[in-house]
């Protein structure tokens, strides 16, 4: 367990390092190690406000050019990992921090892959949720890109909806959703609606 922590956190410190400093990215200070070198903790800028998620779970939704901000926050972000050559692997609102102002902050890429050092997607990767909708052998067939980018239209879903899609369904349900091809139902006026689909 504590080999996996610190191969975790060592892999997670040279994904920060790969992507550098961007507003859209949680700033991190450094990895902390214990007395035989292995690391034990990443030392990140503080989320005043939490992580989208939970910030979505307990309270009202902002106006619609707010949550389109967000929404555009969070792209912004992936397009810049991209850009690094970083593809996040989580992507979730789990993983996006809620900042002054609302501003947003993407973190947690202890799963990210990194071209020509770490190629494949660490252990921990998309949320159910988060899913394409189609069969696991379908999936199987997704480059890692295609499966980022149903990923994040499916935050910006969570972020434009103000609740996560398949919200009102259990994971049986939502399982035999996604394997059926049924996307999340997007509301009607969702200005939004076209990129989510999009992605």
């Amino acid at each position: 367990m504590a080999k996996n922590t610190s191969e975790d956190l060592t892999r997670q410190f040279a994904i920060y390092q790969a992507i550098a400093h961007h507003p859209r990215i949680t700033q991190c200070l450094g990895l902390e190690k214990d007395t035989v070198g292995n690391a034990i903790a990443l030392r990140l800028e503080r989320a005043p406000m939490g992580d989208l998620r939970g910030f979505i779970e307990e309270n009202s939704p902002p106006s619609i050019k707010q949550r389109a901000a967000m929404a555009a926050n969070s792209a912004e972000g992936v397009k810049h990992l991209h850009s690094r050559k970083v593809t996040w692997g989580d992507l979730s609102t789990r993983n996006t921090l809620v900042f002054d102002g609302m501003d947003l902050k993407l973190c947690d890429f202890a799963s990210a892959a990194l071209e020509n050092v770490y190629p494949e997607f660490g252990q921990h990767t998309y949320e159910l949720l988060y899913w394409p909708a189609m069969t696991l052998d379908d999936i199987e067939q997704l480059n890692m890109y295609q499966k980022e980018l149903f990923a994040l239209g499916s935050a910006i879903y969570e972020i434009m909806e103000w609740e996560k899609p398949y919200a009102k369904f259990d994971d049986l349900e939502v399982d035999r959703m996604l394997c059926g091809g049924q996307r999340a139902t997007i509301s009607v006026g969702n200005c939004a609606g076209d990129i989510i689909v999009r992605c």
